[in-house]
């Protein structure tokens, strides 16, 4: 019987070092996965075989119709925002424009002018005068002015202050006018200004469509110009080996190999992550990495291909 409660305490005990052992193991699990995301947070995530593309690729086009006059870009040429690229024929727009603000300045000057409203208040003024003495008259002798006289006097007063309304009403319509002649100059300005075919955004052209003497039609590009200092890495990430939520906004380095086997290096930031998990478990991101020259060439060009460096 001895030998039997000692078999049992002994089997009691190796039960719950086994369930104590289990449990502890069980509570394992869950503090390596809390703990896995840190480190791959303070890991760095290499991404091989990513593409440089262009962030910036316009083609700058015509606005409106007419033989292309100047040209003032070539190919490979760097122009600043804002930079003249071609001029279309303006001399028809140029004059419409200058007939406008003469139009338009005759108006305002019209409108400005005060000489009709004093000269209505001024008539009325003679008239208003005329009627009291009249009336003055007739209180010192009576029937001194006949009564139709007297009804013409006052009806001349009538139309004197009516007249004065009148004319400010006509001046408050030219003011009107006036503004409608300058809507109009404006407008004009508009149509030579969009004649003057300006790079709007600094980069380098690639290509030239129209040479001077050529007539271009409204939407058919000009130039091609592309943006060369600040260019793309775009690269693929698994899904089940890091978060998209983690990576927006980090730190990047990108780097190249060039001719001769030197490697060049360039950084920037993530500026996007895919919300689509493409087939296979891979989501879309790309990195804006500053491009440098060396020798008047930039060394990153659109079509290389990069290795990702994700701090």
């Amino acid at each position: 019987m001895l030998l039997l409660r000692i078999v049992i305490s002994l089997a009691s005990v190796w039960a719950t070092f086994f369930a104590t052992s289990f449990v502890a193991g069980a509570e394992l699990k869950p503090v390596d996965a809390a703990v896995a995301p840190q480190l791959a947070g303070g890991e760095r995530l290499r991404i091989a075989h990513c593409l440089v593309s262009l962030i910036d690729d316009v083609e700058v086009p015509a606005e409106k119709p007419g033989v292309l006059t100047s040209l003032a870009a070539r190919e490979g040429a760097y122009l600043e925002a804002g930079a003249p690229i071609a001029v279309i024929d303006e001399a028809q727009a140029t004059l419409q424009h200058e007939a406008a603000q003469a139009e338009a300045a005759a108006a305002q000057a019209k409108a400005d002018n005060p000489l009709e409203v004093d000269y209505a208040v001024a008539t009325h003024r003679s008239a208003e005068a005329e009627y009291k003495i009249a009336l003055s008259a007739n209180a010192k002798q009576a029937n001194a002015v006949s009564a139709v006289e007297l009804e013409r006097l006052r009806l001349a007063v009538e139309q004197a202050r009516i007249k004065i309304s009148v004319t400010q009403f006509d001046q408050s319509l030219k003011s009107i006018e006036a503004r409608g002649f300058d809507a109009k100059a404006r407008l004009t300005a508009v149509e030579v200004r969009q004649r003057k075919v300006l790079a709007p955004l600094a980069g380098e052209i690639v290509e030239v469509f129209y040479r001077p003497g050529e007539w271009v039609e409204p939407g058919k590009p000009i130039v091609r110009l592309v943006r060369l200092d600040r260019l793309r890495v775009e690269g693929f990430v698994r899904y089940d080996e890091q978060s998209p939520g983690s990576l927006h906004g980090k730190v990047v380095r990108a780097e190249v190999a060039s001719a001769g086997g030197v490697r060049h290096t360039f950084h920037g930031r993530v500026t996007f992550v895919s919300p689509i998990v493409q087939p296979g478990g891979e989501y879309r991101i790309w990195a804006e990495v500053e491009n440098r020259r060396e020798a008047e060439h930039w060394l990153l060009r659109p079509g290389l291909e990069a290795e990702l460096t994700i701090e």
